[in-house]
């Protein structure tokens, strides 16, 4: 898979495990290009999420040739919620919706804070209005 970014590599792996119900650690290597060390740093952070399990096969401790992976149930409920790339578009669309807010609140202190002056210099009679 030439030229992903990290989060479309996470998706990638995952969406192998919608179509399987479970994969070795070799036959996942086998049908994504993905180099070991990132790939192990991929199962990981899967794991890590709870978005897969594995279990250590026998004849084969301490090896990764030996693990098999298998999507548990948030997986698939994140997977098909859209994955990675999902939820950091959610992010940064929520980021995006704080700052205009945040600017918009300004905005109207700054004017209201405007009128009250314009309101007090207009009663004590600095402003004439006609």
């Amino acid at each position: 898979m030439p030229n992903l970014t990290p989060i479309q590599q996470l998706d990638a792996v995952l969406t192998l495990f919608q179509k399987a119900n479970g994969l070795h650690f070799k036959s996942i290597q086998n049908k994504i290009s993905i180099g070991d060390i990132e790939l192990r740093e991929i199962m990981q952070k899967l794991c890590d999420d709870k978005y897969i399990r594995h279990k250590e096969i026998e004849n084969s401790p301490g090896s990764n040739l030996g693990k098999y992976y298998s999507l548990t149930f948030e997986g698939r409920l994140f997977e098909k919620g859209g994955g990675y790339i999902y939820q950091k578009r959610k992010e940064t669309i929520s980021i995006i919706l704080q700052f205009l807010s945040t600017l918009l609140i300004a905005v109207g202190t700054i004017l209201a804070g405007m009128y009250g002056v314009f309101e007090f210099l207009k009663y004590y009679g600095y402003i004439h209005h006609p």
